[in-house]
C-alpha cells in the first residue's frame, strides 16, 4: 500500500471548525483558528489548523496541518450520545469514563454549587501529589492563588516543609496552564534534591543545567543549542548561573525571547532557594549574586522565594530582597513606611514549630513537631590537651601584643588568631594540620606581602560548597600567614616552642597527622562512649538509633572516620561519611543508605557543606556537634536535619563543654543561648560572631561577653520586627474547600482505584491489578498490555542498577497508607518499594487520556467508542417519569491563552409528560447522594423518553452555552474591573514614593546613615573595625550616591514599563473571553423511579 493511501484511510471525515474540541498527537485541546492551506504539489485543498491545548504537556498552542496529522479527532459541541443506536455502557465503565473526565477539568472559575456566579478559589495541587499536606501548608497556596503575580516569601521555620510548600504552588500553577517556564535557583548541593522531589512527589520534571549538561545539550543538538531557549523548566545553581558567560547568556535569551513574545515575559516562574544568600548589601558594592538576583526578577512573572533567615538584622538588606520579589510594594530603604510595613504580610508568610504545636494544643492533637534535648558531654581534659590549649592561648596574647605595636598588621595577626583558634575548638588533629603548615610557612625566608595574606583570606571566605577546596585554601592560607609572619619570629620563639612542644606530648608534630593517632584525644573518647551508650548493645549495633556528626572541616570528618573505623569496623557498612564536593550520585547514595532503616549504617558524619538540604528526621534522632561553628544559622541548619517535619521522636543534640577549657565552656554557653533564640537567628547571627572576635580575639572577659550580647540581641531584635509576621490563615477553611471538592469530584482512594482497574483492562478480559496484600497495596499484573509498558517503565518501576529495569512497586492509591502514629504523633513515612499513585502521576495520566481519547469519535484508539449513556433507577422527583442527568464539560479561554474555566457539570432535569423541566439544585455529582442502579432491562423506555426530549436538550446545551458565555463575559468584567484598579493604584503610589526616595538622596542624608550604622556597630562590634569602616564608607560618599541614584532611577524605569505592560496588556486580556464558552455534552444518563426491575 502507497504511503498517499495510507494517508488517505486515516483522514479524518469531519472538518475541524473553530470552537471545536480535538484531539491529535495524543493531547485535547479548543480549535481557535482555521484557514485554508494550498499544497505546493498537486493544489490538494488542506487546513492549518490552531489548537489551543488544555494540559501541560507540551506548548500551549501549535499550529499544525489537519490532514497531514495521524487520525486527528474533533468533537463538534452539539455531539450527543446516540441513545437510539448504540447500547447503554455498564455503570462501571460509565462512572470511570465520568469520573476521567471530570478529574481532567479542575479550573473552576464559575461555582460548582451553581454556573450562575463566580466561585471561590479552591486548592487543586494537592490531587496531583505524592504528599500529605498539612492544614498550614495550604496557606501559602491560597494565598498564592488569590494573587494575579505570585509573589511570595516563604520564611517558615526549619524544617516546616518549604519545599512542599512550594511545589503545592508549582504543580498549582502547571495544572492550570498559568506557568510553563520555571526556573529553579537553589545552593549546589540541594539540585539533586529538589529534582528528584519534583518528580517523586508532584510528577514535574526538571532539568539540571550546568557545565556538563549544557555541554552535553550543545553535542546532541548543535553548538548553537542554548539550555535557557530549549528547556522549559531548569533547576541550576546561583553559583553557576552567576559566571559572567552563563548569566550573558541568560540574559541575552530572555531578551531575544521577550522582543518576539511582547507583553509576556520570557519566563514564568523563578523559585530561589536559601534566599537570604542573595540578599543585597547593607552599604556599597552589592554581592556577585545579589546583582545576579537584580538582573533575573524583572524577566519572571512569579517569584517565590524560600529562607529560614528573612531578616539578617539590616533593614536595607531585607527591604532590597523584598524589591526584588515585589518592587510594586517595596523600595530599597533603611526604613519602612508604615504602608510599606503593613505590606510585608501580604507576601511574608513565617510560622514557628512552636506556634504549630500550640495550635495543635488548642485543638487537642498531639504535637506535630518534636521537642529538642541539648545535652552537655563534659570533657575531662588529660595533662597534654591542657598543655596545648594553654599553649595556643599564650602564643595568641602574644599575637596580640603585637597587634599593639604594629597596628598596621592588625587584619592579617586578626585573622592567624581566627584560624588557629577556631581549628583547635575542633579537634587537635585538625589543629596541628594547620600549625605544622604555619610552622612551614614560618621557616620560609622570603618576604611575604600582608595583600597575600588579605588574598588567601578573601579566598577562604568565598562561598564555595567543596570541602576539599576549602581545606585545601584554609591550609594555604595558614602557610601564607606563616611566611608573612617570620619578621616576627624572633618575638615569639618562646609561644612557637610551647606549642611544637605540647604537639610532640600529643604525638601531632609531623605531617600528614590525619592517619595519625594523638596520644590523648578527650573528644573522640567522648564520642566514643556515647556510640557505645546509645548505639551498641554489647558486641552488636542497636538498630533503633542513629547518630549523625556534625563537622565544620574536612580534616575533622577524615579523622573522626577513621577513627571510627578503626573502633568499630569498616567493612561493615556503619559507618558512612557526606561532604561537599562528592558527586550528585554518592550524595544521593549515601541519603538513601542513611535514610533506608534496613540498610547497615549507623554513623553519619557530615560537613556543614553537606547539610544543607537534607532530610534524615526518619531513621535519626540523635545529632553531635563536633565543634560549634561561630555562624549560629549554621548551628540551626544542623539541628534542622533531625529537628524536621516528620520526626516522630524527640531529638537529642549533644555537643561538648569541660571546665578544664575556658574556650569549650564559652562555646557550650553560646549553643545553648543560639537554642534559646533560634527563630531570630537570622536577624542576631552578626552578633554572635561579635561575641566570638571578643572572647576568642580580644580575649574579653566571659561574663562580661554574654552580658554585651544579651543587650545587644534585644536591641536588634526590635530593629527587626518588620519580619515578625503573624500569619493569621491556619488552612482550616482552605483545608474545607479542598475536602467538598473531591466530593465534587468524585475523587476518592476507591474510586481512583477502580478508574485505573478499568483503564487497564480496556480491550482486556484480564484482570489488570492483582491483590490486595496484607497492607492494602495492589500490583500491576503482568503481562501488561503493550499500550501501557512505556508509561510504567519509564515512570512506575523501581530504581535499578545502571542497564537494568527495577522492580515493579506496589501501589496505593491512598495517602493514609504512609501515616503512621508513632509515639501519639501522625508521621508521613513514604516506602521505597511503595508509590502513591495520584493524578499528577504519569500512570493515571495516561489512564485518563485513555477514557478522553475514547470520547471522540474516529478518534486515536484502538477501541470503539463507548455509547456514553446509561439507564438506572433510583429517586426521581415526585410526579416525574424520569429524571436526566446531563454532563456537560464547560470550558473557557482569556485572550492571553490561559484556559480559566475548565469543569465538568451534571445537570439533573426532571422529564413529565415527555417534556424536560426546570434544573433541579445542585445535589453532588451523581444528582444525589448516590449514583444510580444499573437497570439492563429497561432500554427501550428510556429510549423512548429520551426520543420526547432529544431536540429540547440540544436547544437546552446551545441556550447553557450562551447563559455561560454571558455569565462568565460579567464576572470577568467584574473581576478585571478591580483588578485594574488595585494595578493602577499600587503602580501609581510606588512610582511616586520612589520618585521621592531619589529626589531624597543626598550626600548629608548619607552621612547621618553612615553615622547611626557606626554608633550602632560600636554596640557589638570591635571598635577598630566599625571605625575604619565608618570612614571607609565617608570617602566613598560620592560612589554610594551615584549608586543609590542609580539604583531608584534603574527601579522607576522598571515600574513604569511593568505598568504599561500589566494594564495595557496583560490585566485586560486575562479578564477578557476568548470567543465564547464551550459546553461539550460528555454523558447522559436517564433515571427511572424505584428499584431495578
Amino acid at each position: 500500500m502507497t504511503i498517499e493511501k495510507q494517508i488517505a484511510q486515516t483522514r479524518p471525515t469531519a472538518l475541524p471548525r473553530v470552537g471545536m474540541l480535538a484531539t491529535v498527537r495524543n493531547r485535547r485541546g479548543v480549535i481557535s483558528a482555521v484557514e485554508p492551506f494550498a499544497a505546493a504539489k498537486n493544489s490538494e485543498l488542506l487546513h492549518m489548523v490552531t489548537i489551543e491545548f488544555s494540559d501541560s504537556d507540551g506548548d500551549a498552542e501549535e499550529t499544525l496541518l489537519w490532514e497531514r496529522e495521524c487520525q486527528p479527532g474533533v468533537l463538534e459541541p452539539n455531539a450527543m450520545p446516540r441513545l437510539d443506536l448504540d447500547a447503554p455502557m455498564r455503570m462501571r465503565e460509565f462512572l470511570a469514563l465520568q469520573r476521567a473526565t471530570r478529574w481532567t477539568a479542575i479550573t473552576p472559575f464559575l461555582s460548582a454549587d451553581s454556573p450562575a456566579r463566580r466561585g471561590e478559589p479552591v486548592p487543586t495541587a494537592p490531587v496531583y501529589g505524592a504528599v500529605s499536606a498539612d492544614d498550614f501548608q495550604l496557606v501559602p497556596l491560597a494565598r498564592a492563588m488569590r494573587m494575579p503575580r505570585v509573589s511570595l516569601l516563604l520564611a517558615d521555620d526549619v524544617g516546616l516543609g518549604k519545599t512542599v510548600e512550594a511545589g503545592l504552588i508549582l504543580a498549582e500553577l502547571v495544572r492550570k496552564r498559568r506557568i510553563r517556564r520555571v526556573l529553579i535557583l537553589t545552593p549546589a548541593a540541594l539540585r539533586t534534591q529538589w529534582q528528584q522531589e519534583m518528580e517523586d512527589k508532584f510528577s514535574l520534571g526538571f532539568d539540571i543545567v550546568d557545565k556538563a549538561a549544557t555541554h552535553k545539550l550543545q553535542k546532541d543538538m548543535g553548538l548553537d543549542a542554548n539550555p535557557w531557549r530549549a528547556l522549559p523548566r531548569i533547576i541550576t545553581s546561583y553559583h553557576y548561573l552567576r559566571q559572567p558567560d552563563v548569566l550573558e547568556q541568560f540574559i541575552a535569551n530572555c531578551r531575544t525571547t521577550h522582543a518576539h513574545q511582547g507583553a509576556q515575559l520570557p519566563w514564568d516562574l523563578l523559585i530561589v532557594d536559601e534566599a537570604h544568600n542573595l540578599m543585597p548589601s547593607n552599604f556599597g558594592q552589592d554581592s556577585d549574586l545579589a546583582e545576579m538576583l537584580r538582573l533575573l526578577t524583572p524577566w519572571f512573572e512569579h517569584r517565590l522565594f524560600l529562607t529560614a533567615t528573612p531578616h539578617n538584622g539590616h533593614t536595607r538588606c531585607f527591604s532590597g530582597l523584598l524589591e526584588q520579589l515585589d518592587p510594586v510594594r517595596f523600595t530599597r530603604t533603611p526604613g519602612f513606611t508604615e504602608k510599606e510595613r503593613q505590606m510585608i504580610g501580604d507576601v511574608l508568610i513565617r510560622r514557628l514549630k512552636s506556634e504549630i504545636n500550640e495550635q495543635d494544643k488548642e485543638a487537642g492533637r498531639p504535637p506535630r513537631f518534636a521537642t529538642r534535648y541539648l545535652e552537655p558531654l563534659p570533657l575531662y581534659l588529660p595533662k597534654a590537651e591542657k598543655e596545648l590549649a594553654t599553649a595556643v592561648r599564650a602564643f595568641c596574647s602574644a599575637l596580640k601584643r603585637q597587634i599593639i605595636a604594629a597596628p598596621e598588621a592588625r587584619t592579617v595577626l586578626n585573622f592567624a588568631i581566627e584560624v588557629l583558634r577556631k581549628r583547635l575548638l575542633s579537634s587537635s588533629v585538625t589543629f596541628a594540620d594547620s600549625w605544622l603548615r604555619f610552622k612551614a610557612g614560618l621557616a620560609e625566608r622570603e618576604a611575604t606581602l600582608a595583600s597575600e595574606v588579605l588574598a588567601a583570606r578573601r579566598a577562604l571566605q568565598e562561598d564555595i560548597d567543596d570541602d576539599q577546596e576549602r581545606e585545601s585554601r584554609n591550609l594555604h592560607a595558614t602557610h601564607v600567614v606563616g611566611a608573612w609572619m617570620h619578621p616576627y619570629l624572633g618575638a615569639l620563639a618562646d609561644e612557637v616552642a610551647a606549642v611544637d612542644a605540647a604537639l610532640h606530648d600529643l604525638k601531632l608534630d609531623q605531617l600528614p597527622v590525619v592517619s595519625k593517632v594523638p596520644s590523648v584525644d578527650a573528644r573522640f573518647d567522648r564520642l566514643k562512649d556515647l556510640v557505645k551508650q546509645r548505639l551498641r548493645n554489647a558486641e552488636a549495633w542497636n538498630r533503633e538509633e542513629r547518630l549523625i556528626v556534625f563537622t565544620e572541616y574536612k580534616t575533622t570528618l577524615d579523622y573522626v572516620v577513621q577513627r571510627l573505623e578503626r573502633e568499630f569496623g569498616a567493612d561493615s557498612g556503619a559507618i558512612i561519611q557526606l561532604y561537599g564536593g562528592m558527586s550528585d550520585e554518592d550524595r544521593e547514595r549515601i541519603k538513601l543508605a542513611f535514610n533506608d532503616p534496613d540498610s547497615p549504617v549507623q554513623i553519619l558524619v557530615a560537613t556543614d557543606a553537606a547539610s544543607e538540604g537534607l532530610n534524615l528526621q526518619h531513621t535519626a534522632r540523635l545529632l553531635m556537634h563536633f565543634e560549634i561553628p561561630w555562624n549560629p544559622s549554621r548551628l540551626e541548619q544542623r539541628n534542622g536535619r533531625i529537628d524536621r517535619h516528620g520526626q516522630s521522636r524527640d531529638v537529642t543534640i549533644y555537643h561538648f563543654t569541660s571546665d578544664d577549657d575556658a574556650d569549650l565552656a564559652f562555646v557550650a554557653r553560646v549553643l545553648e543561648k543560639v537554642n534559646d533564640i533560634r527563630e531570630d537567628l537570622g536577624s542576631v547571627g552578626e552578633l554572635f560572631d561579635a561575641a566570638f572576635q571578643r572572647r576568642m580575639m580580644e580575649f574579653n572577659d566571659d561574663q562580661e561577653v554574654f552580658n554585651e550580647l544579651e543587650r545587644e540581641i534585644s536591641t536588634l531584635k526590635r530593629a527587626t520586627d518588620d519580619a515578625r509576621v503573624q500569619t493569621q490563615e491556619r488552612g482550616i477553611e482552605d483545608r474545607a474547600r479542598f475536602e467538598q471538592l473531591l466530593e465534587d469530584l468524585d475523587l476518592s482512594p476507591a474510586t481512583l482505584q477502580e478508574t485505573l482497574r478499568i483503564a487497564l483492562g480496556l480491550g482486556s478480559a484480564q484482570e489488570p491489578l492483582e491483590g490486595p496484600d496484607a497492607r492494602g497495596r495492589m500490583r500491576l499484573r503482568s503481562p501488561l498490555p503493550s499500550r501501557w509498558q512505556a508509561v510504567v517503565d519509564d515512570s512506575l518501576r523501581l530504581r535499578g542498577n545502571k542497564g537494568v529495569s527495577g522492580s515493579m512497586p506496589w501501589l496505593v492509591f491512598d495517602n493514609q497508607h504512609f501515616i503512621h502514629t508513632i509515639n501519639g504523633r501522625p508521621v508521613f513515612r513514604p516506602s521505597m518499594d511503595t508509590v502513591l499513585l495520584h493524578l499528577g502521576h504519569p500512570v493515571m495520566r495516561q489512564a485518563l487520556a485513555s477514557f478522553a481519547r475514547l470520547r471522540f469519535p474516529g478518534g486515536q484508539s484502538e477501541f470503539s467508542p463507548p455509547s456514553r449513556w446509561v439507564v438506572t433507577r433510583g429517586t426521581v422527583p415526585t410526579g416525574a417519569d424520569a429524571l436526566l442527568l446531563l454532563t456537560v464539560e464547560e470550558m473557557a479561554v482569556n485572550e492571553l491563552r490561559e484556559t480559566f474555566h475548565h469543569w465538568v457539570r451534571t445537570v439533573a432535569m426532571p422529564i413529565k409528560g415527555g417534556m424536560l423541566c426546570d434544573a433541579l439544585p445542585y445535589a453532588g455529582p451523581y444528582g444525589a447522594e448516590q449514583p444510580g442502579i444499573e437497570d439492563a432491562t429497561s432500554t427501550q423506555m428510556a429510549r423512548a423518553i429520551w426520543d420526547d426530549v432529544d431536540e429540547e436538550v440540544r436547544t437546552w446545551i446551545n441556550s447553557y452555552r450562551t447563559q455561560l458565555t454571558e455569565t462568565i463575559t460579567t464576572e470577568l468584567k467584574l473581576a478585571g474591573g478591580e483588578a485594574a484598579a488595585h494595578e493602577k493604584e499600587a503602580f501609581e503610589r510606588r512610582i511616586r514614593e520612589v520618585s521621592a526616595l531619589q529626589r531624597d538622596q543626598s550626600i548629608e542624608k548619607l552621612k547621618r546613615e553612615i553615622e547611626e550604622q557606626r554608633t550602632a556597630a560600636l554596640q557589638y562590634s570591635l571598635l577598630e573595625d566599625a571605625n575604619e569602616l565608618a570612614e571607609r564608607r565617608l570617602r566613598d560618599l560620592q560612589d554610594e550616591l551615584k549608586r543609590r541614584q542609580g539604583q531608584f532611577g534603574d527601579l522607576l524605569e522598571r515600574l513604569q514599563q511593568e505598568r504599561d505592560r500589566i494594564l495595557q496588556h496583560v490585566v485586560p486580556n486575562r479578564f477578557s473571553l476568548r470567543s465564547t464558552a464551550q459546553v461539550f455534552p460528555v454523558t447522559v444518563e436517564i433515571r427511572l423511579p424505584g428499584a431495578q426491575v
